[in-house]
């Protein structure tokens, strides 16, 4: 096997496949929402087109709210701390588990781990001290932030990630029910048991039994 020359390499034609200019700034909201039974304005199509996983900047942070979050992930820090120990006994005992009982506001005792409270008061100092920058710029146009108010008071569709690839679907909310029923209808897919399985199996295999 021969390597080409140099001045092959010099004067042979690019790959027609790699010809051209790419705009990395430009996005196609046609390929990445798709609608179903329903009709999404430029604007909500333009929001969506950025992935359900895109946060939107706050415009303002309210101290109040920042504060209950500091203590609600300092409590699930001290909770995971506290039963550390007891998670392989958990797990032997959760067909035992009661899953519509109200969540508990029960706080672990402090001070049980002192590197885990240096750690958390390390952060409380951190954002209590935090001076935000002075940049007012936004992430999200006029139109999109309009979009986020018209989807939150819509009531008649349904937003769902696609199953494949990175698109977010739009569906008519009555067409979603019915699709799904008649998925869970068709016998090629699912089977009506006579009998409820036993316990054993259904804490085995939680997402095989509906």
């Amino acid at each position: 096997m021969t390597l080409p020359s140099d001045d092959f390499r010099a004067f042979r034609k690019p790959c027609r496949r790699f010809v051209g200019t790419y705009n990395k700034n430009q996005s196609n909201t046609s390929d990445s929402v798709v609608e179903i039974n329903c009709r999404l304005s430029e604007g909500e199509k333009k929001l969506l087109s950025r992935g359900l996983k895109f946060c939107p900047k706050p415009r303002q942070v309210g101290a109040q709210q920042l504060s209950l979050d500091i203590e609600s992930s300092s409590r699930i820090l001290r909770l995971r701390e506290y039963f550390a120990d007891s998670d392989s006994s958990t797990t032997q005992n959760e067909g035992n588990v009661n899953k519509f009982k109200p969540k508990s506001s029960w706080n672990p005792p402090k001070n049980r781990c002192p590197a885990l409270e240096t750690f958390i008061q390390a952060i409380e100092e951190d954002v209590q001290n935090y001076v935000p920058s002075p940049d007012k710029r936004d992430n999200l146009s006029k139109q999109e932030r309009q979009a986020i108010a018209k989807l939150r008071q819509r009531n008649d569709i349904i937003i769902k990630p696609a199953d494949k690839g990175s698109a977010t679907v739009a569906m008519d909310i009555k067409f979603y029910e019915e699709e799904s029923l008649r998925q869970l209808n068709n016998p090629l897919n699912y089977r009506k048991l006579e009998r409820i399985p036993p316990r054993k199996l259904r804490i085995r295999w939680p997402n095989l039994f509906l």
